[in-house]
């Protein structure tokens, strides 16, 4: 789980700004998707043209964070419908 990352921050000794992420790239598209799924919705993205700055591409880098032992979960999905229920108070 995310919150994993944090209780291992606590117990090291390491210090910085770490990036806390799933290690791989998902598109917006894939997460309306996926957030639809899981809230039963069929909600379409509305689509504007960029505004100037916005990143087209990211990907953090969690390697500062694995050096206190952080490796994040295999399901991307299920950490989403966790944290989604969490924000909810457990209504979905």
């Amino acid at each position: 789980m995310w919150f994993d990352a944090n209780i291992l921050a606590c117990e090291s000794d390491k210090t910085g700004i770490f990036n806390i992420a799933c290690g791989k790239k998902i598109t917006i598209n894939e997460l309306v998707d996926m957030i639809n799924v899981i809230l039963g919705k069929d909600i379409e993205p509305v689509y504007i043209d960029p505004r100037p700055g916005d990143i087209k591409h990211s990907l953090a880098d969690i390697s500062k964070a694995r050096t206190f032992g952080y490796e994040p979960e295999s399901d991307f999905k299920e950490e989403l419908k966790e944290t989604i229920r969490w924000f909810s108070n457990g209504s979905i």
